[in-house]
């Protein structure tokens, strides 16, 4: 998704599986699962035209995430 911005909510489903199906079974309804928690944690986002199109959300940095991934590793 990072490299493509957008794409068809299918063909991130049939990507998605063609790639990972030697490493493990896939099913439908939990790629579509975690989409919709990419959704709500605004990574991704669907497009309102209506033809089921993902769009990629870049992410801000905050001033928390600055901090904690700038801390030293003990």
């Amino acid at each position: 998704m990072k490299a493509r911005k957008t794409l068809q909510h299918a063909l991130l489903i049939q990507q998605l599986i063609q790639q990972l199906n030697s490493r493990f079974e896939l099913k439908t309804s939990m790629i579509k699962k975690c989409i919709d928690i990419l959704i709500e944690d605004e990574y991704i986002e669907r497009q309102p035209n209506g033809n089921k199109l993902l769009r990629y959300l870049t992410k801000k940095l905050t001033n928390q995430t600055i901090y904690m991934t700038s801390m030293p590793k003990i």
